[in-house]
């Protein structure tokens, strides 16, 4: 043996093999090395799909539950139409049922002959025959029955005689008519009391005949 202080030459044998063991080493420590990028970026691939799968079937759910909601707001309104369609009918029939309907001013209305016989029996303030109201408006006595039973109906006037016929018997007006009279405007204060025609005797009543 030399002195410590001494190296002995290296053989190039070693060298060469010296660098291939190292060389081999550092391809293994490469491929460890991607190795571990692999598996690091394969987890994160696999977390980033199973979070972008639990948003897909959060999706999904959202989805079917507003084709849900779309479904039963279609039926809602369906049934809304349905409804409305059903309350338009109801209201077309119920317009068309009061217009048919004689309103409670039409019901209380007189016809234009009436209201002049009564006017007249206002007027006069006293019994008046049928005979006399016949020949004051030139009327046809069944005319005049016509409009006496109308009176009659509606309690206007009442009957001051018993029996006979419509030209016979006498008539007075009653407060109800003397109100329809002044609630009507037919009342002129300014005007004069008329005094009824007397009917002419009949000759066989007097028994001249």
């Amino acid at each position: 043996m030399g002195d410590i202080g001494e190296m002995n030459p290296l053989n190039p044998d070693d060298v060469s093999k010296a660098i291939a063991s190292s060389t081999t080493l550092l391809v293994k420590l490469i491929d460890r090395i991607k190795d571990r990028e692999t598996a690091a970026l394969a987890a994160e691939l696999q977390s980033t799909y199973f979070t972008i799968r639990q948003e897909l079937i959060r999706l999904q759910s959202e989805n079917a539950n507003l084709a849900l909601d779309k479904r039963n707001l279609d039926t809602q309104l369906f049934n809304l139409k349905q409804s409305h369609v059903n309350e338009t009918t109801e209201l077309r029939a119920e317009i068309s049922r009061l217009k048919a309907q004689p309103s409670p001013r039409q019901a209380d209305e007189l016809e234009q002959g009436t209201i002049a016989v009564l006017k007249f029996l206002f007027d006069a303030a006293q019994d008046v025959s049928g005979r006399q109201i016949a020949r004051q408006f030139n009327m046809h006595p069944s005319v005049l029955d016509h409009y006496i039973d109308k009176l009659l109906e509606k309690r206007l006037i009442e009957q001051a005689t018993v029996g006979g016929t419509g030209a016979d018997c006498s008539f007075r007006i009653e407060s109800k008519g003397r109100d329809y009279i002044i609630k009507s405007g037919l009342f002129d204060p300014n005007q004069r009391t008329p005094t009824p025609r007397r009917a002419p005797d009949d000759p066989h009543r007097l028994g001249m005949i």
